[in-house]
């Protein structure tokens, strides 16, 4: 409610803002255009603060909620990346979530990492080497693991790649 509130009176308070510009170019006083334009802005920044200060980090709190919920779904179905993907989207506002969730979170991107790793080995040691590389490239995009570094130049140059 509060952001409706914050859009309507910045809206109205540019409209009167430019009558009163429109009056001052025209040789006129601004008088009580001024005046509601004045109003209008005090009104604005009243309802901004109350939105950035109440409003959003309950929606924060809300989502943190939800994505955790999801989270720990995809885990009871053992679908560690889409967890990973909810489990991040958890914003810093809600504290407890947030650091409730980031040891999880650290654990399933090694997981997932060794994962991506471990196949991409099994398609270089096929000949794969442009599928290997994506998959040593996915490995490295859920965390840097040494092997998964080490190895890239290797992908790379086998794959046609620099």
């Amino acid at each position: 409610m509060l952001g409706y509130t914050v859009g309507g009176t910045l809206v109205l308070s540019c409209l009167l803002a430019i009558i009163s510009l429109i009056r001052i170019f025209n040789g006129k006083r601004a008088g009580g255009w001024g005046k509601a334009t004045g109003a209008f802005l005090i009104l604005f920044t009243c309802a901004f603060v109350l939105w950035v200060t109440i409003e959003i980090p309950t929606y924060e709190r809300q989502q943190a909620k939800i994505n955790y919920q999801k989270g720990q779904e995809y885990l009871r179905t053992n679908d560690y990346d889409q967890a990973v993907n909810s489990f991040a989207k958890i914003s810093k506002l809600d504290k407890q979530t947030y650091a409730e969730v980031q040891p999880l979170l650290q654990d399933l991107k090694l997981k997932l990492a060794q994962t991506q790793l471990e196949q991409a080995q099994l398609l270089f040691v096929k000949q794969q080497y442009p599928e290997a590389l994506l998959g040593l490239n996915r490995s490295l995009q859920y965390t840097e693991l040494e092997d998964a570094k080490a190895l890239l130049p290797i992908y790379q140059a086998a794959a046609g790649k620099k």
